[in-house]
């Protein structure tokens, strides 16, 4: 089973895009941890197959930043790993994507994702991991990422999970420039036919077209639940608790005003400076 990856700048969408995706009756979309890539320099060497280093394993992931927030106790995990074909370290780290399907999800499914933010700076090390992975790149105009930024610092979050982000514009602008640059490096690599880049507005303003090319780019049908992704992250709670306090928007309709906010949130001295030192990649993208 051939995964797939979102990535994308903070803030640009990645969350609404999983869990859209998320709600595909054939698709499994996990929350946020990073563990296949964080713990693949301990395991992918060693025996994947002795129960030792599955028991092993089961542990250090429970101990992975975020993993507590997906519902699965250590015991589930290790009996799941216990139970596993997984020949090395890659089917290894599938399984535990493959626990959560059956444990909390409890659904069948014909492919499954991940999305984190972090992968931006780890695409070379995923297509290594998993060499046929498909990357959806998803994008938002940099002075509406500005805006969220600086929306999100004013709420104040106190949480372990709360993301660090720039506050000044200026900062703000350099970062989304520098990552953008660095997720067209990583994806520039890899085969085009593994690569989809999705706009965060069109996908605001036409879900319905959108998720279909995006269907079509994963190999599977079409389904119209994707359009009630809020509904169902109320009912069966795809986005974990502990990180709605910034991620609230994820239990509504989709707000096309997050569009073009920056006409209204920014000053025009910040989008000046915005687009001086961004500006290339808002052209780039058709932004400006």
């Amino acid at each position: 089973m051939t995964p797939f990856f979102i990535i994308g700048n903070p803030r640009s969408g990645t969350t609404l895009l999983r869990l859209m995706l998320a709600s595909h009756p054939d698709l499994l979309v996990t929350p946020e941890c990073g563990f296949a890539l964080w713990l693949a320099g301990e395991f992918s060497n060693q025996d994947c197959t002795s129960k030792s280093v599955r028991k092993a394993y089961a542990q250090q992931v429970c101990n992975c930043r975020k993993f507590d927030t997906w519902g699965i106790t250590a015991e589930a995990l290790e009996s799941h790993l216990l139970k596993s074909t997984a020949g090395n370290y890659a089917e290894l780290a599938a399984e535990v994507y493959h626990c959560y399907g059956k444990l909390i999800a409890k659904k069948k499914y014909l492919r499954w994702g991940d999305k984190n933010n972090f992968y931006l700076n780890q695409i070379d090390q995923i297509a290594s991991l998993y060499p046929k992975a498909q990357f959806i790149h998803i994008i938002r105009d940099g002075r509406d990422v500005a805006c969220s930024y600086k929306e999100l610092h004013k709420k104040n979050i106190t949480s372990r999970f709360t993301p660090g982000l720039p506050i000044k514009t200026e900062d703000i602008a350099r970062e989304w420039r520098q990552n953008i640059l660095t997720i067209q490096t990583g994806l520039g690599k890899l085969s085009p036919h593994l690569v989809l880049e999705q706009k965060f507005d069109s996908l605001l303003n036409n879900p319905s077209r959108d998720l279909s090319l995006i269907c079509d780019f994963l190999g599977i049908k079409y389904d119209d639940q994707m359009l009630n992704y809020y509904l169902l992250n109320k009912q069966n709670q795809l986005e974990p608790r502990e990180l709605l306090p910034w991620k609230e928007k994820t239990l509504q309709r989709p707000q096309r005003d997050r569009s073009g906010r920056y006409h209204q949130d920014l000053t025009k001295s910040q989008i000046q400076r915005f687009e001086k030192i961004a500006g290339d990649i808002l052209s780039h993208y058709h932004f400006l």
